[in-house]
């Protein structure tokens, strides 16, 4: 781009919404009196209104992570800030977004709820992309392009010639690229790079980040995203008109976590993935060895099943949980996660080798079909 013009990529009418403000926005003495919410005078600070601005979490965020807190914004979880992209810059029935599969299917949800169309780049046998089948699907109305690495569910990471394809696609053009890179820290590769470092187009680039992952508070429902600080704006307007804030008490728990350095668990998790990728090898399972997040993704077309009809019957005879390859758009598939206890995964791997060598007895090599145990056709091979 020329010049970076955001109030031709916001729509319309987020543009002409006024910024949040109350009274204690906008007061800059003491007061010792609140009649101005409703609130009660008990369980004090936590019967208050959070701050709306965050200002605390997104100092102790800056000393952490750097940028300045006037880039950045908080929300309910990653997914709010990924469903926010939507809302404010894609116009339903008119723009589109593209995204790298296989990849967090939050990007293809928020792209069906908010009426967006949704494009896919396939990566390819080395899980990487080129500029000419990225390029293939950029256009005019495109207004995202979303790139998750380390990969959730592949554990990837993008390399040179992908990050490059991007920085083709994107440059001189009013596209935003999503860098969402929650799994950053839990990186197994020294030549790790985030396409965030091409800081010639800061303007188009957002940072997701999250604090379910490292910091293994999942249920707590945080996370973050850092921009432009024209592009933040925005985006923490609609984030405050719907919920005002982050709850109060889960901002000082993301503080004290900020606090803390989760770095050790980066050994463990790879030793849990070394022992998890020998198990399924011996188990006669295809793979890529992840070099980031906490999932392997072995191929199960050779079981002639679709995903969710292998992790189903996976569930119902062994009591073993992976999650459907469908999910992120790969039905040859399934994910298995490894951020469980080094007990869980093997015990866990004990009973898929007993499910995988039921297979191969019910439904031997050869078979034109395979059935359920009890008979029902499940799927017929290719």
């Amino acid at each position: 781009m020329a010049k970076f013009e955001l109030e031709k990529l916001v729509r319309p009418n987020i543009w002409k919404l006024e910024p949040y403000s109350c009274a204690r926005t906008e007061f800059t003495g003491e007061a010792s009196t609140f009649l101005d919410a409703n609130e009660n005078p008990y369980n004090a600070p936590y019967n208050r209104y959070p701050d709306p601005f965050q200002v605390e979490v997104k100092k102790q965020i800056v000393k952490v992570k750097g940028s300045t807190p006037k880039n950045i914004c908080l929300g309910n979880g990653s997914d709010e800030t990924i469903d926010l992209m939507y809302r404010i810059f894609c116009e339903p029935k008119v723009d589109n977004v593209v995204a790298i599969e296989p990849t967090y299917g939050m990007y293809r949800v928020c792209a069906d709820i908010n009426n967006v169309e949704y494009r896919t780049v396939l990566l390819d046998e080395n899980y990487q992309f080129t500029a000419e089948s990225l390029l293939a699907k950029v256009d005019g109305n495109t207004k995202v392009i979303w790139l998750c690495s380390p990969n959730n569910p592949t554990g990837c990471v993008y390399g040179e010639e992908s990050l490059s394809a991007v920085y083709k696609a994107v440059k001189g053009r009013d596209i935003f690229v999503i860098c969402d890179d929650v799994y950053k820290a839990l990186c197994y590769t020294d030549d790790y790079h985030s396409f965030a470092e091409n800081r010639d187009l800061k303007e188009q680039i957002l940072v997701v980040q999250s604090f379910s992952k490292p910091y293994a508070m999942t249920g707590w429902r945080m996370g973050y995203l850092m921009a432009d600080h024209s592009v933040k704006e925005r985006l923490e307007l609609v984030h405050q008109f719907d919920i005002v804030s982050t709850p109060a008490m889960f901002q000082k728990a993301c503080m004290a976590a900020l606090e803390t350095d989760p770095s050790y668990m980066l050994t463990e998790y790879k030793a849990r993935r070394d022992y998890l990728i020998s198990r399924l090898r011996d188990a006669g399972m295809e793979l890529t060895v992840p070099e980031g997040a906490f999932y392997a993704f072995p191929d199960i077309s050779k079981y002639r099943m679709d995903s969710m009809t292998f992790a189903r019957h996976l569930l119902d005879e062994a009591g073993v949980a992976v999650t459907p390859g469908a999910a992120f758009g790969s039905d040859r598939h399934v994910r298995i996660s490894y951020c469980c206890s080094m007990k869980a995964i093997s015990e866990g791997m004990d009973r898929l080798e007993q499910f995988l060598s039921s297979l191969q007895v019910h439904f031997p090599a050869g078979t034109s079909q395979f059935h359920d145990y009890k008979g029902a056709v499940i799927c017929s091979p290719e």
